[in-house]
């Protein structure tokens, strides 16, 4: 018989012989396209049917699935050699449906490798890529764990087996698999025992199987901060969650997470302030299997038991400080102040924004006891915002707004609530002075340091000529300092850096003498937060500070060093 050698890659065929009455026996082929090529057999030497895949020696890749959740999948695969190599991934059908079959997938695999190594800093080609990938193969590790997918959606699990030159060396092995779709429960929430700032929120599920998170929110943060968007909400929630659970706790030890009857009882509410309970099912990947209930409750307004009140006065208003005299009415009424930039409370009445204030301090862990609280007065006072109300967001060319309240041992809003307006200044040109002195550059052992190694430290103390004005101080490597081509560029530039945190490091009197216990300042790294280099000359420097930089630059060169003659052991390689 008469063979014929053909290559067939992708298109679709039928093969038939013809033989009929008075005719010439012929090979027909019959292509995807309809088109056909007819063959004489008598013709044919011999007839083979190739792929472009290499299958020798041919290798089966079992896809395992290990677990389908909501918006989660995992897989293990399994080939039945060993030596193999083979990736593997998910899709989307609806994607993988675009493409339209096995074979232009697996090209657009091929480009997507190559699209990867365009933007690969370590790889110059495709086969340094896949040796990259494939190079420490062990099939053991061949994992698949992806989540954030879409409920209720078709997926292909896949696999392919391919070498470090890009060549194919199966065809595409695929799985369908669908995730699950979100569940209904009905939780049944109710509030209970509701006064102006405690309330017990009960659930009652109908599906005693299923964990579940049981929270509560503001409805103005939930329609303002999260734009009443239910899934941001409920991705907020599972991030405590997971957060949780990364630190070694089970769901079932997690407070806020139930299954079954659950409770939870709430303290340090803000009165007269609507809530939203919330409930949703959780699975044990960490992601919600049902939809989002929510319910309405509302805190009760606080009773005024006090009719003190009390007369505000600006003392002064600097750019960053804000010093205002008090006289309540009733000398023996305990009172509380607090300091508000007043656009961020635009919308709030005055009583909301006193008894927010006392909800975030009730809800410190332990909370506040207001018996001994610092920044509870009595009598006629004059506070700065700074020394005596712990206020350190002060800034300039602002308008702000102070509130007066009487506040019980208990931390409830005794009186109605005064408040003044009072606008800061814009910064100017300071005469205060500084001194730098007391410098020490010694040397301590690095904590993250696997050999012991020591880093440098400076300690040193700041005398100012006043102790109503911030000042700014750090250490810049005398090197780096040169780079620049005046002080006020070099403060600027520091400023910059510190952005947001700036008054972190930012302080008053000698020493931080706004501290019940000021001490010599003391650094390991310099205004950029690079560690100290032994050997290295810097500057310790300071300026006033109220926005921008208010005196010249003072500062104080000293070389680093830590003692050491070379530092600590070193592992011979």
């Amino acid at each position: 018989m008469k063979k014929l050698s053909s290559l067939f890659i992708s298109s679709a065929i039928i093969v038939s012989a013809a033989a009929q009455d008075n005719t010439t026996s012929a090979l027909v082929v019959t292509l995807k396209n309809g088109t056909t090529i007819e063959y004489v057999l008598s013709d044919i030497d011999h007839l083979t049917f190739r792929s472009d895949i290499s299958n020798d020696p041919f290798v089966n890749i079992a896809i395992n699935i290990t677990q389908i959740t909501v918006n989660s999948i995992k897989a293990t695969f399994t080939a039945d050699n060993s030596d193999a190599t083979f990736l593997f991934g998910l899709i989307e059908k609806a994607e993988f449906d675009k493409l339209g079959n096995d074979r232009a997938f697996l090209e657009y695999e091929l480009g997507r490798l190559n699209s990867e190594v365009a933007n690969d800093p370590w790889s110059n080609t495709l086969e340094e890529y896949l040796d990259f990938l494939l190079g420490w193969w062990d099939p053991a590790d061949q994992v698949l764990n992806r989540d954030n997918l879409k409920a209720d959606t078709d997926y292909y699990i896949y696999a392919y087996g391919i070498n470090t030159k890009g060549e194919f060396t199966t065809g595409l092995f695929k799985q369908l698999v669908h995730t699950a779709g979100l569940i209904d429960i009905a939780f049944n929430l109710q509030a209970s025992g509701i006064t102006s700032t405690t309330a017990t929120i009960t659930a009652r599920p109908d599906n005693d199987d299923t964990y579940y998170y049981l929270g509560f929110i503001t409805k103005n943060e939930f329609d303002n901060e999260f734009n009443g968007n239910e899934e941001h909400v409920v991705n907020n929630a599972l991030a405590t969650v997971r957060m949780a659970a990364s630190g070694g706790a089970t769901l079932d030890q997690i407070p806020t997470i139930h299954k079954g009857n659950g409770l939870l009882q709430l303290t340090g509410l803000t009165p007269d302030m609507e809530y939203y309970m919330l409930a949703f099912g959780i699975d044990e990947s960490i992601n919600a299997c049902s939809h989002l209930t929510k319910a309405e409750f509302k805190t009760t307004p606080v009773t005024v038991t006090d009719d003190c009140t009390f007369a505000l006065a600006t003392v002064s208003a600097e750019p960053m400080f804000i010093n205002v005299n008090v006289k309540p009415t009733d000398e023996s009424t305990r009172y509380f102040l607090t300091i508000k930039k007043t656009s961020d409370v635009a919308g709030l009445t005055a009583t909301q924004v006193a008894d927010n204030e006392l909800a975030f301090n009730n809800g410190f862990n332990p909370p506040v006891d207001w018996t001994t609280d610092p920044r509870v007065f009595t009598g006629e006072q004059t506070l700065n915002s700074r020394k005596n109300l712990g206020v350190t967001t002060i800034v300039p060319s602002t308008e702000y707004t102070v509130y007066a309240f009487g506040v019980s041992a208990e931390g409830v809003r005794t009186t109605i609530v005064s408040t003044l307006n009072v606008t800061t200044p814009s910064p100017t040109e300071s005469t205060m002075t500084l001194s730098i002195k007391d410098v020490t550059a010694g040397g301590e052992t690095d904590p993250n340091d696997w050999f012991g190694n020591t880093i440098p430290y400076f300690t040193y103390g700041i005398t100012p000529s006043v102790d109503n004005e911030y000042y700014y101080t750090g250490v810049v490597n005398k090197s780096d300092y040169d780079t620049f081509p005046d002080d006020k560029a070099f403060m600027a530039d520091a400023i910059a850096k510190a952005g947001d945190l700036i008054m972190m490091n930012c302080y008053m009197g000698e020493n931080n003498s706004s501290l019940s216990t000021p001490a010599l300042f003391k650094t390991t790294t310099d205004y950029t937060g690079n560690t100290l280099v032994n050997g290295d000359t810097y500057y310790i420097f300071t300026f006033g500070y109220a926005g921008i930089a208010t005196t010249p630059l003072f500062k104080y060169e000293v070389k680093a060093d830590d003692g050491s003659t070379g530092g600590g052991w070193w592992p011979e390689w």
